[in-house]
């Protein structure tokens, strides 16, 4: 039976010493595409209630306004086979947006932004900050190892917010049981407050789409239409997939592949990002491009550097000169 609170499977010494959260304006701090990410995102700016190491921020000033001007001519709807953070999706601001996502704690996160703005969520996130910073490795170890499935909405999507918001370097990485195995980040242990504030849980509610999202990428692309134009960006083939303990595995790389070309077939734009080793699986149908994100998994900063990844486009009108 899910519990009420994280309070009640938390011991509760911290709880009598608990620190405000902080209000607004406090601080926090404790071929290819020529793409320029210092670009504005215009008078939209996506919510960024994570750290998302796959998330396509660097992208967006690039590519958002060509595929938002699409869905202007065309009146499609948007599609999002693995939506994440939705940096791509928030700064194209369609119409309409259909999405899925295989991480049921981001799920969760989801549907309680969608049902009261995050005003729990925030509430137990002020449970687990606690006594606040500079925080041990102890209490990182204690939440971490909560079950999920023995917490309410409320309370399972601000464990997801907390731990990914102190993870190292925002990874989201767990074993085959679905338990997350990424150490604290030192630096992040000892910020005042890491994590959303209230105002950006109650605006990311805002940006979310006007359904659940679906918890496979078929579901969705069972909704594609002519028209609409749909966004795939999956664990990458030979790279991580751990976002989930049902790893994406080669033949599911295929099938998602093969999908995607049948709804091109159907009239549907594509834009499919994968690494280069997926290149022959988009190539027969699909033009392909290369852009570069920064590289940040490595624990190693010295290791560090700008990484490759493909980009594929079909059905869409695309210069590939830079932006605007």
């Amino acid at each position: 039976m899910a519990v009420n609170h994280i309070s009640t499977v938390l011991d509760s010494e911290a709880l009598h010493h608990r620190h405000r959260a902080p209000t607004e304006g406090t601080s926090r701090s404790g071929s290819s595409l020529p793409l320029r990410i210092t670009e504005p995102f215009g008078e939209r700016r996506p919510a960024h209630l994570f750290r998302w190491p796959g998330a396509k921020w660097h992208l967006c000033a690039a590519l958002a306004p060509r595929l938002r001007a699409h869905l202007a001519d065309t009146g499609g709807c948007l599609l999002s086979l693995f939506h994440g953070t939705g940096a791509l999706e928030q700064t194209i601001d369609a119409p309409v947006l259909i999405a899925a996502d295989a991480n049921p704690d981001l799920r969760a996160l989801h549907a309680e932004l969608r049902r009261d703005g995050g005003a729990e969520v925030f509430h137990e996130l002020v449970l687990l900050h606690g006594a606040g910073a500079p925080r041990a490795r102890a209490e990182y170890e204690r939440v971490r190892v909560l079950g999920p499935l023995a917490l309410s909405s409320p309370a399972r999507a601000a464990r997801f917010l907390w731990l990914s918001g102190l993870a190292f370097n925002g990874i989201w990485r767990v074993n085959r049981a679905g338990a997350l195995n990424v150490p604290p980040d030192p630096r992040r242990l000892s910020h005042a407050w890491p994590f959303p504030l209230r105002s950006e849980l109650a605006s990311a509610g805002r940006q979310l789409p006007a359904q659940p999202l679906f918890d496979d990428w078929r579901g969705v692309i069972e909704q594609a239409r002519p028209g609409d134009l749909i966004l795939s960006d999956p664990p990458y083939l030979s790279g991580f997939d751990a976002y989930t303990g049902a790893r994406f595995s080669l033949a599911e790389h295929h099938a998602l592949a093969d999908g995607l070309r049948l709804c091109a077939l159907r009239g549907c734009a594509v834009v499919a990002f994968n690494s280069a080793d997926a290149r022959s699986l988009y190539q027969p149908w699909a033009d392909l491009e290369t852009a570069f994100r920064p590289g940040r998994m490595n624990c190693r900063p010295d290791r560090r550097g700008p990484v490759g990844e493909m980009l594929a486009f079909a059905g869409l009108r695309m210069a590939t000169s830079a932006a605007p």
